[in-house]
Parts: C-alpha cells; sequence; structure tokens
C-alpha cells in the first residue's frame, strides 16, 4: 500500500509496476468522496501526454515510462474543500 506521508503526493518507482494492470483502490476518511480521477502517460518520442479516466478499485495498467501519474480529485461533503492526490510512477 502506498500512503503519502505529509503531503497529497507519492512517488512510486515506475520499475516496480510496469506494464502491470493494477488495481488502484483509494481509502478516503469518511466525510471526502472522489470527485475526478485520471491517470496521464507520457506515449511515443513526441511525449503525447494520453489520459484515461477511471473508477475507484478499478484496474489501471501502468505504461509509458517514467512520468506515468496518476491524479485523483477529492471533496470534502460537509465543507466542500477539495484536494488533488498524485502518484508519481518515476
Amino acid at each position: 500500500m502506498i500512503e503519502p506521508k505529509k503531503n497529497a503526493i507519492a512517488n512510486v518507482k515506475y520499475s516496480q509496476f510496469a506494464n502491470k494492470k493494477i488495481p488502484l483502490k483509494f481509502n478516503l476518511k469518511k466525510g471526502w468522496k472522489i470527485i475526478y480521477s485520471d491517470d496521464i502517460s507520457k506515449e511515443g518520442k513526441k511525449k503525447f501526454l494520453h489520459s484515461e479516466l477511471f473508477e475507484n478499485g478499478s484496474k489501471v495498467k501502468i505504461t509509458g515510462g517514467s512520468g506515468f501519474s496518476v491524479h485523483l480529485e477529492v471533496q470534502n461533503i460537509k465543507t466542500k474543500q477539495a484536494e488533488t492526490i498524485v502518484l508519481y510512477f518515476k
């Protein structure tokens, strides 16, 4: 399990997950919900950015080399405060 410590950014070794489909499940604290989630990878020599939406708990294929990232927007239901969580595969 990957847990960001003091902020909402975590760096993960790309080589550990390269070309694998892994389930991404985010366990949020009570009162928080996911409002948007996607993954971004660089493809080809021109470093074209490719983005795909995914559901919480679904399998995401880690591809595109170092620089692959997962972005998650979460919101507090009560206060409407929004936060961004990012996983960088380096």
